[in-house]
């Protein structure tokens, strides 16, 4: 995860980061430099396409929906299928994925009474913070069968003309991973726990490498995501034959389709197919888009042949009907060459893929146990630092457990001091938060009814400040522009001061965050940074589910699908308190997979 580096004190963690600010074309946002990639500028020619078509003519960083800091209206979709809707639907599937990912975290009053279903067992999450070796245990194997490919790669002019060796490649694939070595480093696409590895050399301040290996773990859900809402997007939801990319550029959207490798249907393409036992070769409007030479020797099983398959959609420029094809052979390719147009390459560029050497071996996961993870880096970020020491349970001295607070709350509710019960509706509202509780359906729970008694009281036996975090309190229930607006003046001072507590700054972050960008300038609030008041909240309290939930939200929404995947896991697999909370991820990553099978492996 590209964070940035910790500074001296904690107290930066209340800073606004870089990639929070607002009008920034190119910003660092959890794993991945927004308009760039995680391999330093050296991108394949996929990846190339990819942040072309995420760019508007200016050059400008274009955000996955609307304004850049707008949390989605909630609706519950259970029945969302991520197949192409026809062009009289009011909603576009890309509106409708969205409205899953970034559902607002407060659900219905009508929906609380539910039971929470699962319909299938959650698969295991190996989260970014994981050491090296507690990623090997996660995997738990020693060694499989591998299949290692070395290939000379050169690229150039549509025409052919000027090809020159470029790169050497090296494909080491697996029965459910494929990892890809370019120059010093290594990309492992694990599609047993559904994970990319970016591994690379550390080096020193002189620019030498250390022998020390860092590596970069992240969801491999957020990269088809990303995929799938770019293509999506730029073809209007599969509408649009022909897409104008500005300056001139007519790009006709099976090079879109290509660059993204989708496979959520079965594409319709006019192609022209001609293929012997060893050879396949492809026309698209009389154009070689792929041809291949196959290998003699075939794959040393199915599971060796579909993780090619698999990485092929990730990293190859290829239409799902050539996919297809290359699928029906049974051995790899010991040739191949592909057509690609892109934004920046309207005249077409070239791969020539040549195989100089092949060997099938008996290896372990290509993960060193020595490398170093993220959360194990020197320069670690405060955010990763924190959430590190909260999954750990070491964050502010760990976790208090609902009967702890249950019994706090009782002893300072009875000894009915002011002060004393203040305190009590402190405890009060954090119980709520870890139990899910809503007190307007739950009259009988006896913390319920001590904070309707003390909000219920007498002025006289509550300061301006718990007047002022009452009122926040009841002015976040309402969802209209006005009450969020007078929510955020209302603990304005209290939030630059830093004397409000978690939940406040939860609050205040949710209600900025659902506000649009003029919205927020008419009320005199756009400085505040929704994200900013997130990771404060949730360095104050970093227990708090609905934190982690709406800081993942307003990531998503502004188009950090990476490291917002990143907190979603973190919440996911080491904070108990997430049992409160129905997280639509996990059906969104289930419908992920039936929509877009070519990217897993099942």
């Amino acid at each position: 995860m590209k964070y940035f580096l910790i500074l001296p004190l904690f107290f930066s963690l209340f800073a606004l980061p870089a990639y929070a600010q607002d009008d920034t074309q190119s910003e660092i946002v959890g794993n991945i430099d927004v308009g760039n990639t995680k391999r330093d500028g050296q991108k394949t020619r996929r990846e190339q396409i990819i942040h072309d078509l995420m760019q508007v003519p200016d050059g400008t960083i274009i955000d996955i929906k609307g304004t850049e800091d707008t949390v989605l209206k909630n609706e519950e979709r259970d029945d969302t299928v991520l197949e192409p809707r026809g062009s009289s639907s009011e909603k576009t599937m890309l509106d409708t994925l969205l409205d899953v990912i970034t559902s607002e975290i407060f659900k219905p009053k009508e929906q609380t009474k539910q039971k929470k279903t699962v319909s299938k067992k959650a698969r295991p999450i190996a989260p970014f913070y994981f050491s090296a070796e507690d990623y090997l245990k996660a995997r738990g194997e020693v060694s499989s069968q591998q299949l290692v490919m070395h290939y000379e790669v050169s690229s150039g002019a549509a025409s052919g003309e000027g090809l020159a060796t470029v790169k050497d490649v090296i494909l080491t694939i697996g029965e459910n991973f494929a990892a890809m070595r370019v120059d010093k480093n290594l990309t492992i696409y694990d599609f047993k726990l559904d994970r990319i590895l970016s591994l690379k050399p550390e080096y020193n301040m002189s620019g030498k490498t250390t022998g020390k290996v860092l590596f970069e773990n992240t969801s491999l859900y957020s990269k088809v995501y990303r995929d799938i809402t770019a293509v999506r997007r730029a073809t209007n939801n599969g509408r649009l034959t022909k897409l104008d990319m500005g300056q001139g550029t007519i790009l006709d959207a099976y090079w879109v389709e290509s660059a993204m490798s989708w496979a959520g249907g079965h594409l319709k393409t006019d192609i022209e197919i001609k293929k012997t036992e060893k050879v396949l070769n492809i026309k698209h409007e009389n154009d070689v888009v792929f041809s291949a030479k196959f290998m003699d020797e075939a794959y040393e099983n199915s599971g060796t042949k579909n993780s090619l398959f698999a990485f092929a959609h990730h990293e190859w420029p290829l239409h799902p009907s050539v996919l297809r094809e290359l699928y029906a052979y049974g051995a790899p390719p010991k040739w191949f060459e592909m057509l690609s147009y892109g934004p920046t390459a309207p005249k077409g560029q070239k791969q020539v893929w040549t195989l100089v050497d092949r060997e099938d071996i008996d290896a372990e996961f290509p993960l060193p146990v020595s490398a170093t993870g993220t959360a194990q880096a020197k320069n670690v970020s405060p955010l990763v630092f924190l959430i590190n020491e909260a999954v750990h349970n070491r964050a502010l001295g760990g976790i208090k457990s609902v009967a702890e607070l249950k019994v706090e709350f009782d002893e300072n509710f009875e000894r009915n001091e002011v002060g004393d019960i203040a305190q009590a509706w402190f405890i009060g509202q954090r119980y709520l938060a870890y139990t899910g509780i809503d007190c307007e359906d739950d009259n009988s729970n006896s913390v319920c009814v001590g904070i309707k008694a003390y909000e219920n009281a007498k002025i006289g036996h509550r300061s301006h400040l718990m007047l002022r975090y009452i009122m926040a309190n009841h002015l976040a229930g309402k969802g209209t522009v006005e009450s969020r607006l007078d929510l955020l003046k209302t603990v304005k001072k209290d939030l630059e001061e830093k004397i409000a507590p978690a939940f406040i700054y939860r609050l205040a972050g949710m209600a900025r965050a659902k506000l649009t960008k003029q919205q927020a300038k008419d009320g005199s609030v756009y400085s505040m940074s929704a994200e900013h008041l997130l990771q404060t909240a949730l360095a104050k309290d970093p227990y708090d589910p609905n934190t982690y939930v709406g800081l993942a939200q307003v990531l998503a929404a502004k188009g950090a699908l990476e490291q917002s995947w990143d907190v979603y896991d973190a919440l996911r697999v080491d904070i108990p308190t997430a049992s409160s909370l129905d997280l639509k991820i996990n059906r969104l990553e289930q419908k992920l997979r039936k929509s877009a099978p070519g990217y897993f492996l099942e």
